[in-house]
């Protein structure tokens, strides 16, 4: 169940990325670096944030932003927050607190 969660995150963080960045011709996986890989600035990923903080329904705290350095940061940061959070409903069926 963690998987499928990090997983849906993980879509959702790199459909952030796009939106938020335009980036071109720039491959974005969950080993992407914000400032190596994907030439990201703090503002940028900054608007990336707020957006996922729209999209989570949630707020994410300075302290934890200091520690984001790719992709993978913001996913395990967001399914820890929301794993907690998820319902499980009959056997299988997992209900994440935020649109799929």
């Amino acid at each position: 169940m963690t998987e499928l969660l990090e997983s849906s995150i993980l879509t959702k963080v790199i459909s952030a990325i796009d939106r938020t960045c335009f980036l071109r011709d720039v491959r974005i996986t969950a080993t992407s670096r914000f400032e190596e890989d994907l030439d990201m600035d703090s503002i940028e990923l900054m608007e990336v944030l707020l957006h996922l903080e729209e999209v989570f329904g949630t707020v994410i705290r300075p302290e934890a932003i200091a520690g984001f350095f790719g992709v993978q940061d913001v996913v395990r940061h967001l399914s820890g927050r929301f794993f907690a959070d998820a319902e499980v409903a009959d056997g299988d069926v997992l209900a994440l607190p935020f649109a799929a």
